[in-house]
């Protein structure tokens, strides 16, 4: 019986993959160009550009926005903490990106809550 309560459990845990959702006031190229995003993968550096994001090659800065690749799946950070997740080729991902209500919370509320609880976030 007990092994059959931790499959159930694990199950239950288990919500799938990420799925980014679109804004339904998405974010403008103004707003998305306001935060340097470091793009480590030169194929994501173009497609970001045209979709309005401020794309940097050095390392990111408190509050900056950095994009890691692994695959065809594109993970959102800010120090270190999730903004989004998305999935696809680089036109795709930007694209994905630029009209996602994850990017879009983030611009408009100055980070994520969890930065905006850490003390002494934005001295530089």
């Amino acid at each position: 019986m007990r092994p059959l309560a931790i499959l159930l459990l694990l199950c239950a845990c288990n919500a799938g993959p990420w799925k980014s959702v679109r804004a339904e006031r998405p974010a403008t190229r103004g707003e998305l160009a306001a935060y340097p995003v470091t793009v480590t993968d030169p194929a994501l550096r173009e497609p970001m550009s045209r979709a309005g994001f401020n794309v940097v090659t050095r390392a990111p800065y408190k509050g900056d926005l950095e994009l890691a690749i692994v695959g065809q799946v594109a993970t959102l950070r800010s120090d270190g903490f999730f903004v989004d997740e998305v999935r696809g080729d680089p036109e795709a991902i930007a694209q994905t990106l630029a009209v996602s209500a994850r990017v879009a919370e983030f611009i408009r509320n100055s980070g994520t809550v969890e930065q905006r609880e850490m003390p002494g976030m934005w001295i530089r």
